[in-house]
């Protein structure tokens, strides 16, 4: 509300609010002890305290956008693909301005670095790795990107044990022994996975196209996707959920037609 409401009017900034909090996925992810409970408010926050900045120009609310970032990537380290986006925008921002836009970026980094970086000191006293946030990576990746993916989370990974949830992970590092030998650490597995995947990728660009682009269009698609439980069938098993509007593509349209509109009206004035 506050973000739209100093962008477009208190008018506007109720219709966001409304439609947010019709949404059924915030409502029923927040219902849980899961991530995007978390997540969404410091999107949010980081989202505001850039555009504080742009409006105020005081490093303070820099410095507030890079901790709500830091903290966000310590809650999904992907969340890290906003920073070099944030960037472009400062960029963008400092030239209508006439501004240094390269310190402001600097500023930036720095602080999503000094944020997040306690989590890696205690990785590397742990385990002796440094460890930025997490070693999922390797895991996601090859995941998303190997001989019969198709998208879904629907087979084992290699064939090498049972994956279905995070417990599975200890069992399946005890299998990879035999490959990596018995002083395999977790950034090794990671590392091995992550070849996988890339040697996959750099074999066959264009399956890795043609699936990114359809999970891009799930992505975007009117259901969520499931992975350990199937979200779209809980949801119709709602008493309240399965009656509340807006699918996704319907908020996307519409936030996509605001963002327009906005753009026209600055040019405009």
């Amino acid at each position: 509300f506050s973000m739209v409401c100093r962008a477009m009017g208190p008018g506007a900034g109720l219709v966001a609010a409304l439609l947010l909090g019709c949404h059924w996925a915030p409502i029923y992810f927040e219902g849980e002890l899961h991530a995007p409970a978390l997540l969404i408010a410091l999107e949010l926050a980081f989202a505001a305290c850039l555009l504080r900045f742009r409006e105020a120009r005081k490093r303070s609310w820099l410095a507030g956008a890079a901790l709500a970032l830091g903290l966000a990537v310590l809650t999904r380290p992907n969340v890290l693909l906003y920073l070099p986006a944030a960037c472009l925008w400062l960029a963008w921002v400092g030239k209508r301005s006439a501004r240094a836009w390269g310190r402001d970026a600097l500023w930036l980094c720095a602080g999503v670095l000094l944020t997040v970086l306690p989590a890696t000191l205690r990785n590397r006293v742990a385990s002796g790795q440094w460890v930025p946030v997490t070693t999922n990576f390797g895991i996601n990746l090859y995941l998303g990107n190997h001989a019969g993916a198709n998208g879904l989370i629907g087979d084992d990974p290699a064939g090498i044990a049972t994956f279905k949830t995070c417990y599975d992970y200890p069992s399946l590092m005890a299998r990879l022994e035999t490959r990596l030998g018995p002083d395999a650490t977790h950034g090794d597995v990671s590392d091995w996975f992550a070849d996988q995947a890339w040697e996959w990728i750099w074999d066959h660009p264009g399956e890795f196209i043609a699936l990114t682009w359809r999970k891009l269009r799930w992505t975007l698609g009117p259901m969520e996707v499931g992975h350990n439980k199937e979200v779209a069938l809980e949801r119709r098993a709602s008493p309240a959920l399965r009656y509340l509007p807006m699918p996704f593509p319907w908020m996307l349209g519409l936030a996509s037609l605001g963002c327009f509109l906005h753009w026209l009206g600055r040019r405009g004035a």
